[in-house]
């Protein structure tokens, strides 16, 4: 080791889970937002996966009828897919978001062509509290 050079320290997972009632608080919280940003919030929550995943989910990853959702292999190191289980409120969300019907990102300001947040005037308009519920998306 290089001297006067310290090592560098060791990530540490966090381990800070939310309670029940900090998760009834949040969903809430949410009833204010305009869509995507209420949406995204209760995704996250109900899916538990992480931001960018439920962030740029489309409908090619989604199986309604067998209840599942399956992150592409392309989004994790371990190159494997990842399948998800869709409880009765998530599928509730999904049926109700036009991304069936459109370019095929779930939550999109622009009818689904890009994922949330992918463009910058996109993030521009949610940074303001305009479409997209004010959610910082930083």
């Amino acid at each position: 080791m290089a001297a006067g050079i310290k090592r560098p320290t060791r990530e540490s997972p966090v381990d800070r889970i939310l309670s029940d009632s900090e998760l009834r608080a949040i969903w809430a919280a949410t009833d204010i937002l305009k869509y995507p940003a209420r949406e995204f919030a209760r995704l996250l929550i109900l899916s538990g996966q992480r931001r960018d995943d439920v962030r740029l989910m489309h409908r090619d990853e989604i199986d309604l009828d067998n209840r599942n959702w399956t992150i592409p292999a392309e989004r994790y190191k371990s190159r494997r897919p990842h399948l998800v289980p869709l409880p009765d409120a998530m599928v509730e969300i999904l049926e109700a978001l036009s991304f069936k019907d459109a370019g095929g990102y779930a939550l999109s300001l622009d009818g689904g062509e890009e994922g949330l947040w992918q463009c910058p005037k996109a993030q521009d308009r949610a940074r303001q509290g305009g479409q997209g519920g004010g959610l910082d998306v930083a």
